[in-house]
């Protein structure tokens, strides 16, 4: 049995079903649709930060000192590659956290260019979190995006060590299939 909700709210209701009670972050254009759900009333306390190190510092903080599950959710481009340093260093350190990034929308993919927000290519910053992160997706599939977000969130926990998964914005709102068995985790 499947039900359908949008990414988005999937997203909250998945991470507060898992018991994540705190945000850390920075709004940033290629992410504020997911911010803005976030933001709504729903329980979690959203901690927002002037610089991206800054937030990854501290969510890599809360997580040691909690033994909770981490989180830090950041726009595409300057954004994720401000929080790779302390990303990498929960890595090696076996800290949990979640990055969760924005991303641009298919028709900017499509061009392949974004310019003022990609690094070398549009798919430069997924690649560069493959290599200091346990698990890394882009959520593209509406069919398989819960799944996918299962399945990065569950390795953090078996290896302890951060994931991550990017979001574009024209996926934020789009109805995904949701597994019964993952709401009932």
């Amino acid at each position: 049995m499947k039900t359908h909700m949008q990414l988005g709210d999937y997203l909250v209701a998945y991470l507060q079903k898992i018991g994540v009670t705190h945000l850390f972050g920075i709004p940033g254009d290629l992410v504020i649709q997911l911010f803005m759900k976030f933001g709504r009333p729903r329980g979690m306390q959203i901690i927002t930060f002037s610089h991206e190190p800054g937030a990854g510092f501290a969510v890599d903080g809360y997580a040691r000192a909690t033994g909770q599950l981490g989180v830090l959710c950041v726009t595409y481009g300057a954004g994720g590659h401000n929080v790779v340093n302390p990303v990498a260093g929960s890595f090696s350190e076996r800290v949990p956290i979640l990055v969760i990034s924005g991303g641009p929308e298919e028709e900017k993919r499509k061009l392949g260019v974004l310019i003022h927000h990609q690094a070398k290519e549009i798919e430069s910053q997924h690649r560069i979190f493959q290599e200091i992160t346990c698990a890394a997706k882009i959520i593209a599939d509406p069919r398989t995006a819960a799944t996918d977000i299962d399945e990065v969130v569950r390795n953090i926990w078996l290896h302890q060590q951060p994931g991550y998964i990017e979001i574009h914005q024209d996926m934020v709102d789009r109805k995904i299939e949701v597994p019964k068995d993952i709401l009932e985790w």
